[in-house]
């Protein structure tokens, strides 16, 4: 556990620091603490739950930028929170608007993961390892209007799977391995204004997508 007698603190920022064991409730006693950031953080082990007690958080941003940090995670298999996001991953942090997981080896979300984060509007995800978007993995996001899944290695969108975010408005799905994006994977989506599917396999869309998306611009091949 982290040894901070800061009870009132309300922001902490980590930077380019070496954390051997971060576990369960290693933030513990911040009960005010509204913001954190972690910012090319060398974690050894980083377990389920060691964001537990930040009842406050509204912004957490874990990211790096050199993936000499990524490469510590991987050679040691000890990144349980960030290489799958479950429903553990976020028990105490109900207050979160706004989440930034950039290069920190993302693999896997399961099912029903950020279900209790109903005021969230803003997610980044951008750099990681996922692959599959199922029906249920944004479930619960009713107020989400932010979605950024660039630079993954998406191949699958099951129908459905932002049928949920009624609110969305932009969605960036750029830099991922899509071939076929077929309709039914925007149902509910009647608010969004921006969608980014460049540096894809994608040939062309169905025009049934533009006349859905008819609001909205959509980015499919990159100019620059």
């Amino acid at each position: 556990m982290l040894n901070l007698d800061f009870d009132f603190l309300k922001k902490l920022e980590l930077s380019c620091c070496l954390i051997p064991e971060a576990k369960e409730n290693y933030f513990l006693g911040l009960i005010q603490l509204e913001k954190l950031v972690l910012y090319e953080t060398r974690f050894y082990t980083i377990s389920k739950g060691f964001l537990n007690g930040l009842f406050s958080l509204e912004n957490l941003n874990i990211y790096n930028k050199q993936w000499e940090f990524i490469d510590t995670m991987i050679e040691n298999h000890k990144n349980e929170f960030c290489s799958k996001i479950d429903q553990e991953s976020f028990n105490d942090n109900q207050n979160l608007v706004s989440l930034n997981f950039e290069n920190i080896m993302v693999q896997e979300i399961s099912d029903f993961a950020f279900m209790n984060l109903t005021i969230l509007t803003r997610i980044r995800l951008v750099g990681n390892k996922i692959e599959t978007i199922r029906k249920n993995t944004f479930s619960g996001l009713v107020n989400l209007i932010i979605l950024n899944l660039s630079e993954n290695e998406i191949r699958t969108i099951e129908s459905d799977s932002f049928i949920c975010l009624e609110k969305l408005e932009e969605l960036d799905l750029s830099s991922n391995r899509i071939r076929n994006f077929q309709l039914e994977m925007i149902n509910g989506l009647h608010n969004l204004n921006f969608l980014d599917l460049t540096d894809n396999y994608i040939m062309d869309l169905d025009d049934e997508i533009y006349g859905l998306l008819s609001n909205c611009l959509i980015k499919l091949i990159d100019k620059n």
